[in-house]
């Protein structure tokens, strides 16, 4: 969700965003993988986020453009039910964007220092 679209309350230190409301953007990943790593107490969080995409279709890049255009949040949804957000208003993610082989694939991923882990996600 782009951050400029959101509207969003969140305390620095909570393991939990208390709101965030806009429309998310839904993407099919055919494989998705994100880490998070802390070298030692009161270090910056290492963000790691690599997913691939195998609709390379005109309508689908045109979204995918969209999403990587701008600072935001990204909505992690596990397959146990249980939902994070990295990215807070204050630190927004950006993607980026690569398509490469044959057949075409994209991949968006993005590398970062966070002073936060990504946090829990309830939508009431």
């Amino acid at each position: 969700m782009p951050l400029s679209k959101a509207r969003v309350e969140d305390y620095p230190g909570s393991s939990y965003i208390t709101f965030i409301s806009g429309i998310w953007t839904r993407i099919n990943f055919s494989k998705a993988d994100f880490k998070e790593k802390q070298s030692g107490n009161g270090e910056l969080i290492e963000q790691t986020f690599e997913a691939t995409i195998t609709n390379t279709d005109s309508d689908n890049e045109a979204i995918l453009q969209a999403v990587v255009s701008e600072l935001g949040f990204l909505r992690i949804d596990y397959t146990n039910g249980g939902i994070k957000v990295a990215g807070t208003d204050k630190f927004p993610v950006l993607l980026e964007k690569d398509r490469s082989g044959s057949p075409a694939i994209f991949k968006l991923s993005f590398k970062r220092q966070s002073p936060e882990f990504a946090k829990y996600f309830k939508s009431f």
